[in-house]
């Protein structure tokens, strides 16, 4: 059997093309990831918040299949069960994204997505109080019509292409062979490359820069009196243009505590300034990693990534430093610089590093839909991955496409 349409990957960017291809009235088949365990694998990642006990075994088999390979101390990791890294991190929807205005409304009325409320304080900050989603990835497969969208549980090993017929061979790691016409590839930047390069060693011409951000954590404490009520107990930010640095902070209380996973410390640090009537306000701050920084190529079916360290911008921590100064009046903040990766926000233009003397048949039949080909670095960038992937879907704009318009 020859499908028109696979779709390989159940995380947000797959949804887009679930959803692009609803739009076009076709069928597709889904090849959802499947958790692979094993009592003798190792946890290699120290992952800095949340209980990954249960993921850690995945995690480890991911990378070991990917054939990954980073050459510094970091927390890139990558995950082949149902739904990605989708199901594992918190989900801040950033809608305010550059787009169609009816295309972006249509997936928000869709999806469901409860809309985030700005405060304005005006110091220097874009705030907005965090709305949380109730967006569940397998709640919206199961619903989904069985008789134009159908799931696999599997993983892709690699992907080989038949000049004569036309097609793409899909070769699972249960030994299953699929055949498809056109592929639509959601699978995350790490598996997404990897595939690509089984699907031909000469598709890249020169080494990918990974675009990420650099993330501190941070802690500040800021007086009850001089805390303003309406901002609630969770919101991100961005600094004024939304471009230089964002992130994410949380006034501590036990709901928080609990939610994030925190050490028994931070709950009696809570006790303690909650009897002095002192708020804690926990913080993240993301800023762009410089160009070249993470880099990454390939070395017969492996990918490996060079990386330096985690860059503290002095710079960007005094801006926000000034700006919640100003906000909540805060005197007092301690920043704690994070391994390589700790935000997960990878994503990289590909299209810049295919090769283009090597003008393969099946470009017109293949779409890159995750942020392996992200044409803008974005801070909370999950549903401007959904827009992405449903428009490139919707209006049939493969990698051909994308290559004649570089061009």
């Amino acid at each position: 059997m020859i499908h028109k349409n696979i779709i390989i990957g159940s995380g947000f960017s797959s949804l887009g093309a679930i959803l692009g291809l609803k739009k076009r009235g076709e069928k597709c088949l889904i090849i959802t990831g499947k958790v692979l365990f094993s009592k003798t694998d190792q946890n290699l990642i120290d992952l800095p918040s949340r209980n990954f006990e249960k993921y850690k075994n995945n995690i480890y088999q991911s990378i070991k299949n990917n054939n990954l390979e980073i050459n510094t101390k970091n927390n890139f990791i990558s995950y082949i069960g149902f739904g990605g890294l989708s199901n594992l991190w918190g989900k801040i929807f950033n809608i305010n994204i550059e787009g169609n205005n009816k295309i972006r409304n249509f997936l928000i009325k869709q999806l469901k997505i409860k809309t985030n409320q700005e405060i304005n304080l005006n110091h220097g900050l874009k705030l907005f109080r965090l709305t949380e989603q109730k967006i569940t990835i397998k709640e919206i497969y199961k619903s989904l019509d069985k008789s134009r969208f159908k799931t696999i549980s599997s993983t892709v090993k690699k992907i080989k292409f038949n000049t004569k017929k036309k097609i793409f061979l899909i070769y699972l790691f249960n030994d299953q062979i699929l055949k498809a016409k056109n592929i639509y590839l959601a699978s995350g930047i790490f598996s997404t490359l990897k595939l690509l390069n089984s699907l031909d060693k000469k598709i890249f011409r020169n080494k990918i820069q990974l675009n990420h951000s650099d993330m501190c954590y941070g802690i500040c404490f800021a007086l009850e009196k001089n805390f303003k009520k309406k901002i609630g107990n969770e919101f991100f930010y961005f600094n004024q243009n939304k471009n230089n640095f964002a992130g994410r902070l949380s006034v501590l209380n036990e709901n928080i505590i609990n939610k994030y996973d925190m050490s028994v410390f931070f709950l009696l640090l809570y006790k303690l300034t909650k009897f002095f009537k002192i708020k804690i306000l926990v913080l993240s701050v993301l800023y762009k990693r410089p160009a070249n920084s993470s880099l990454i190529f390939f070395k017969n079916s492996g990918i490996n990534i060079n990386v330096k360290k985690t860059f503290k911008n002095s710079v960007i921590i005094n801006q926000l430093k000034k700006s919640l100064k100003k906000t909540f009046n805060i005197k007092f903040f301690i920043f704690k610089r994070t391994l390589v990766g700790s935000d997960f926000h990878y994503s990289c233009n590909i299209i810049k590093n295919i090769n283009l003397k090597n003008n393969n048949i099946f470009f017109k039949n293949l779409f890159i839909l995750d942020s392996s080909y992200s044409t803008k670095h974005a801070f909370f960038p999950t549903f401007q991955m959904i827009y992405e992937s449903y428009v490139r879907t919707k209006n049939k704009l493969s990698i051909n496409k994308f290559l004649n318009k570089n061009v």
